[in-house]
């Protein structure tokens, strides 16, 4: 396989290759890269923090979702606000929203998130903030406190489950008549009848025309090829197909920067595990516990599959 140096464990597996690319069907013996640490969630994210500055949406929040956040939010600001995850343009608009005369938590599992995202906030202070270094379901958080929370493309990152159990811990923690307000990401039902290996294609073209943006390029790769291989909407994606299906082409290629860019897709995902659910089974998820209080996108980019809603507590 090659470059074995950016692999930290192999693993032998047989795949199909007519599953993976859904072309002819051939049984290949592979050698996948894989990397199973049990912080690997945390030490990608820390990774990202680092290059926060030098991605765009959808990854981090545009101004456009700013703005849509500050509508949903702003008849819910100054008050007591959560904040799920460490995302520095959601502190900002906090502490804006409060100036001074509410309260802010930001959860996240990761102390050093915690502190390398709020070294880059531009308004919030950390001085001025609590940070609760946990998991979100397991934070210590007082029942009915809560005027809003918010989180930015974190309904994803956990599987069915959590997000069972997440959902609960919101609306538990919030006051009456609370809201939570998240851009999510949503998988597009097109891009599960795609080809994988065309998938791959038409991104290393874009690499060959633009390859000053190989980073943005990778990871928008390796979201559509997620979407494209995930065999059940409520369950993780599964990241070992797609790391198999991304190991298989760069084999089969003799353009070394292009091997080199997809091994280093197959064994540096841009996030963690994630789980695909369209925008629908979102919403249907609240309708027990929550009634929508809207749905907006940005327009300054491609957002038609990162939708903010706003959910009021019932």
């Amino acid at each position: 396989m090659g470059n074995r140096s950016v692999c930290c464990v192999y693993l032998q597996h047989r795949i199909q290759v007519s599953n993976l690319s859904r072309g002819r069907k051939k049984a290949v013996k592979r050698e996948m890269p894989i990397k199973p640490r049990q912080n690997e969630a945390s030490e990608i994210w820390e990774r990202n923090a680092v290059r926060w500055h030098r991605l765009g949406s959808p990854w981090r929040p545009s101004t456009g979702d700013l703005a849509i956040y500050r509508e949903f939010c702003c008849d819910r600001l100054p008050g007591s606000v959560a904040i799920l995850g460490s995302t520095p343009e959601l502190r900002d608009l906090a502490a804006e929203g409060n100036s001074g005369h509410g309260e802010i938590v930001v959860i996240d599992r990761s102390r050093t998130m915690l502190e390398l995202m709020g070294s880059i906030s531009k308004v919030a202070k950390p001085g001025e903030e609590h940070w609760i270094a946990s998991d979100w379901v397991g934070a210590p958080l007082a029942a009915h406190h809560f005027d809003l929370v918010i989180g930015d493309c974190i309904w994803q990152l956990l599987n069915f489950a959590d997000q069972l159990r997440l959902r609960d811990k919101i609306f538990n923690v919030l006051k009456p008549r609370g809201k939570f307000v998240s851009r999510f990401r949503c998988k597009d039902p097109v891009r599960s009848r795609q080809d994988g290996t065309g998938i791959i294609r038409h991104y290393l073209m874009k690499l060959g025309s633009t390859p000053n943006q190989a980073e943005q390029i990778r990871d928008t790769m390796v979201a559509h090829l997620c979407d494209a291989t995930v065999s059940n909407p409520r369950e993780p994606i599964d990241r070992d197909r797609v790391r198999c299906l991304l190991a298989v082409v760069a084999e089969g290629t003799s353009n070394a920067a292009h091997r080199t860019f997809l091994l280093k897709a197959a064994t540096d995902f841009y996030n963690a595990n994630q789980t695909s659910q369209i925008a629908e089974e979102i919403k249907s998820f609240f309708a027990d516990s929550f009634s929508f209080g809207g749905e907006r996108q940005a327009e300054d980019y491609h957002s038609r599959n990162y939708p903010i809603m706003s959910f009021l507590k019932l």
